[in-house]
């Protein structure tokens, strides 16, 4: 809780702001003038800063991905394949003898037998909006005729043979409104009444609302729906969506608007009403032969062989010996650092991934090994384990990104504070044409951190110790160095009464745990054996 001290210290400082002028010389401008961060640089600074470069054990892997990809072969094959439908065909039965004659997908009258019998995906009775279809569909379906069947169509390892089976009107979207009158015999038992008093109250309401549509919102308290009320009732029931259940679908869609009813699901009584329909477009229903290119026993033997003969050449080879043979094969060639026990693989993100962690964290591995897995659809991933990085802090190599920008600010920050100490000016003016910069001006918050939509908390703290046409010292910013003189203080306006203002004091007090919790954590010795057991 917030006590008057607080709540007065706070208000002093909201109410005081600061006008001043000041001179900003971004680190940007001057980069050029500091040399390469050394790695021992870096190194000293994450000592120092431990809690923020603390990493826990990982490991560093290099990898190559052997993808299961159809030969030119097994894609003709397939194109063939699905040609075959295109006209009737004779085909033999070897040990009998017989004969029989498969029809042409166009002349076919039971598109969803046929489709049932020949395809790998059934017959669908949706209808679907251009926009809706792939691409290389769009246009096949805007100039076809009812019956017509389309040129094979290949998405990525999967052929399509399309034949538009109809064409209508249909309503992409459905506004509706509705009171859920639950019982005690509903899948989630949302109301202890029975449902004989569920129904008895359904009809009631629905009477009173056709007698009086207003008695509908009278009632809509009554909804065993909560998360609804507040809106109307109101749903959007899109064509073809399987977001409700089937009765509230097929009612949306297949009643005009000002339709009210009574609908039973498995969740209680819906008395529902069509409130709008949207403009109807033209949809359309396709039947399907759709065939995925198998790869042939040749070719996942050829890929196997490929993943076997590299994991044999790269066995005792360092990192960057296996990185080159498999850039000089043309190999899918990655590498993951710092990957931790309980993480992830980045660049791969297959099914295999948690098991080629659990290889790398086997106590007995040692870097250099490689291992090959087999992925559920067909690829081969050669894994080669770099190194074992014990906990503690962050390398050189990987702590750079965060620590070099700003050490190089830290230098140029000290480079500027000399110059502009040699100079022995009070004259901000010439401040600022030295380093060709313009003078600008701000009124910045005592409890503020903005300074000109620039976060500098260190700049602002630093203008309100000065006196009134007093020129600051060179500050150390976030974005740069500034150098600040201060106009005059003027009082603020604070809109909140003190009792609003220990509300937000409280407020701020309890977001201020989290952090607290975190320290604790940081400075505490826990280990984390979790690894152990799932070995």
């Amino acid at each position: 809780l917030s006590n008057d001290l607080e709540v007065s210290f706070t208000k002093n400082q909201l109410t005081k702001s600061a006008v001043i002028n000041f001179v900003q010389l971004p680190y940007s401008n001057f980069l050029s003038s500091v040399g390469k961060i050394s790695d021992d640089e870096i190194n000293e600074y994450v000592a120092t800063h431990p809690k923020q470069f603390k990493v826990k054990e990982n490991r560093d892997l290099g990898y190559v991905l052997f993808t299961s990809t159809p030969s030119k072969k097994d894609i003709d094959t397939s194109l063939n394949e699905i040609n075959s439908f295109i006209t009737s065909k004779v085909i033999k039965d070897n040990q009998t003898g017989l004969t029989d004659t498969i029809q042409s997908f166009s002349s076919v009258k039971n598109d969803s037998l046929y489709v049932m019998t020949y395809s790998e995906q059934p017959f669908s009775e949706n209808y679907y909006q251009e926009q809706q279809l792939p691409v290389e569909l769009q246009n096949f379906v805007k100039s076809a005729s009812i019956g017509s069947v389309s040129s094979p169509i290949r998405i990525q390892n999967v052929y399509f043979l399309s034949k538009l089976v109809d064409k209508r009107a249909i309503v992409d979207s459905t506004e509706v409104s509705h009171i859920l009158i639950g019982h005690s015999e509903t899948v989630q038992k949302i109301n202890t009444r029975t449902k004989a008093e569920a129904k008895q109250l359904a009809d009631k309401i629905l009477q009173e609302t056709q007698s009086n549509s207003m008695k509908f919102y009278e009632n809509l308290a009554l909804s065993d729906d909560k998360g609804s009320i507040q809106t109307g009732g109101k749903y959007v029931v899109r064509y073809g969506d399987n977001q409700f259940v089937p009765e509230f679908t097929n009612f949306a869609t297949n009643n005009p608007v000002g339709k009210i009813a009574i609908v039973e699901s498995q969740f209680g009584y819906h008395i529902m009403k069509v409130d709008k329909k949207s403009n109807p477009k033209i949809g359309y229903k396709l039947a399907n032969i759709v065939k995925t290119i198998q790869l042939s026993t040749e070719t996942t033997s050829n890929l196997y062989k490929q993943a076997t003969s590299f994991i044999q050449q790269s066995k005792g080879k360092s990192l960057s010996e296996f990185a080159n043979l498999s850039r000089k094969n043309n190999y899918r060639y990655y590498t993951e650092d710092g990957v931790e026990f309980f993480g992830q693989l980045n660049s791969l993100n297959s099914d295999k991934d948690q098991e080629i962690i659990q290889w790398a964290f086997d106590k007995n591995r040692e870097p250099g090994e490689t291992n090959m897995f087999t992925t559920a659809n067909g690829d081969y991933i050669v894994v080669y384990l770099s190194k074992i990085n014990e906990e503690g802090l962050e390398t050189a190599k990987k702590a750079r990104k965060i620590v070099e920008p700003i050490l190089k600010n830290k230098k140029i920050a000290e480079k500027l504070k000399t110059e502009i100490k040699k100079l022995g000016t009070s004259d901000l003016n010439k401040i600022a044409i030295k380093y060709n910069q313009q003078i600008s001006t701000a009124q910045v918050a005592f409890a503020g951190f903005s300074l000109n939509n620039l976060n500098e908390p260190k700049v602002i703290g630093s203008v309100f110790a000065l006196k009134p046409n007093q020129l600051s010292k060179p500050i150390k910013g976030d974005s740069g160095v500034f150098v600040a003189q201060l106009q005059s203080i003027v009082p603020t306006p604070l809109s909140l009464t003190d009792v609003q203002l220990g509300k937000e004091i409280e407020n701020m007090n309890k977001g201020a745990v989290q952090p607290i919790f975190a320290d604790l954590k940081d400075n505490s010795d826990i280990l984390d054996r979790r690894k152990n057991i799932l070995k």
